[in-house]
């Protein structure tokens, strides 16, 4: 065969340009980048392997992990972004990360931090990358336009900027969730009965990424729903038992590796219960950049945590009961237009809802989101899958708000502010940057609105019209 005669695939071509795009906006970042998140991951590895620290439960051991990485950098480190960093950690550390997460990362011991850095971050892109083409192939009706649509996310969607600057894992937790839908993907139903164990493995990946950062623990029950949905109580059981199996894998191997019978413990304590010898303070407000929708209505309302909650409740319960009557209502006009279609109850509705992966990975995305009490803008990563999902939706209207989704995530105000900010004639506190501060936050916290728009009309039925 001649060379002029081999085909190469128009994808391949397309997957190159994005791994050139990935690398220079990488590279665009890594100088600039400290990675203060990074830091405490990367730390806590080399201290715990240094055998230096008395016990590996890291959340009490903080204070020592901190003077071994203080007297590290004064002792030896010519790194000038590890020197910057341990600036900004010297005084204290936040070990708000999840067992798991600190089980696997002491694990590794990489002495040089920037290398480390250089390494992490790039595979975060590759990562980043290997998510698009995923969610690519899951797609149906307009995989290339969501394709494009990630490459641009990687000029134009900050929350990912962030990511790399702060050295987190919302691109990882990104990754996970297109690896989970590419498998849901493969469950069409005349493949079900030969892939018996794909629905095991979407419910551990669910369990895995939901433990590792609980920002998305929703995708669990979620992912539990959707394959009730598709297989039945009866065919759940063998899928039930290895889900249980790889879940108490998860929750054990982090105590046995932090040398700890209590470090789930200690960590809700730490974090989610508000522990008075922690210092991590999830309900910070706004002008700390806390851009979750409770801290910017706590901040106009003075209303207390529980109250918000509540409301957030009220409003889901709503907003979701009056879509399935719509959807109800539709169907109900179908079957007596045509009474040859079949009169389906609720339970049917619930269970034609549950079975689309696409509606409930969203659903749990969307809803982390809008009860999360802190949100950094990295956070907001996980909002680009709901949004790629809905541009690939049948409907003008779904598209669009697919699309606003990820224009209200991306951030492009916030640096618009950054390149006024630069300009010599434009004070910090003038009327334009107050107002766009101010209109920034508010896109922000409610980003995840027009996603919820469009999941209700899913769910309604009004991409499915009779």
């Amino acid at each position: 065969m001649s060379a002029a005669s081999v085909h190469v695939p128009r994808k391949f071509y397309i997957a190159f340009a994005l791994l050139i795009v990935v690398v220079g906006r990488f590279g665009n970042h890594f100088d600039n980048a400290a990675g203060i998140d990074f830091y405490q991951y990367w730390g806590t590895g080399l201290a715990l392997k240094s055998g230096q620290i008395p016990n590996a439960n890291v959340y009490r051991q903080e204070k020592t992990i901190q003077a071994f990485l203080n007297a590290l950098v004064d002792r030896t480190s010519p790194d000038p972004r590890l020197k910057t960093v341990n600036q900004y950690r010297r005084a204290s550390l936040e070990f708000a990360g999840t067992p798991l997460l600190f089980a696997l990362w002491s694990l590794v011991s990489l002495p040089d931090y920037s290398q480390a850095f250089l390494w992490f971050s790039f595979g975060k892109a590759l990562l980043f990358m290997a998510g698009i083409l995923l969610l690519e192939r899951t797609l149906t009706r307009n995989g290339s336009a969501a394709f494009m649509t990630g490459i641009a996310m990687l000029v134009l969607f900050l929350p990912v900027s962030s990511d790399f600057l702060m050295g987190n894992i919302n691109l990882v937790q990104f990754f996970g969730i297109c690896l989970i839908l590419y498998f849901c993907s493969l469950l069409t139903p005349g493949k079900v009965s030969h892939l018996p164990g794909i629905p095991t493995i979407i419910l551990g990946l669910a369990a895995f990424f939901a433990l590792l950062k609980p920002n998305i623990f929703l995708i669990f029950p979620c992912m539990f729903l959707h394959i009730l949905a598709r297989l039945g109580w009866r065919r759940m059981v063998p899928t039930l038992l290895g889900t249980l199996l790889l879940l108490l894998s998860f929750l054990i191997f982090p105590m046995i590796q932090l040398d700890s019978a209590t470090i789930w413990l200690d960590w809700y304590h730490r974090t989610l219960a508000g522990d008075v010898h922690g210092n991590i303070a999830i309900w910070s407000p706004v002008k700390f950049g806390n851009l979750s929708v409770h801290a910017y209505m706590q901040d106009f309302t003075s209303m207390p945590p529980e109250t918000l909650t509540k409301m957030s409740w009220l409003f889901l319960t709503l907003t979701l009961g009056l879509a399935l009557l719509a959807r109800m209502r539709r169907e109900r006009h179908a079957h007596l237009a045509n009474p040859g279609l079949p009169a389906l109850s609720l339970l049917d509705t619930l269970q034609a809802i549950m079975a689309d992966a696409s509606i409930m990975m969203a659903l749990a995305l969307i809803v982390s989101t809008l009860f999360m009490p802190l949100i950094w803008l990295h956070y907001l990563v996980i909002l680009a899958v709901p949004g790629l999902l809905l541009i690939d939706a049948k409907t003008r209207s779904l598209r669009l708000l697919g699309l606003l989704t990820l224009i209200c995530a991306s951030d492009l105000i916030g640096q618009l502010i950054i390149t006024l900010r630069s300009m010599p004639a434009m004070q910090e506190h003038s009327v334009i940057i107050v107002i766009l501060h101010a209109t920034r936050v508010t896109l922000l916290a409610f980003s995840w609105l027009p996603a919820w728009v469009g999941i209700l009309m899913k769910v309604s039925g009004q991409e499915t019209k009779p």
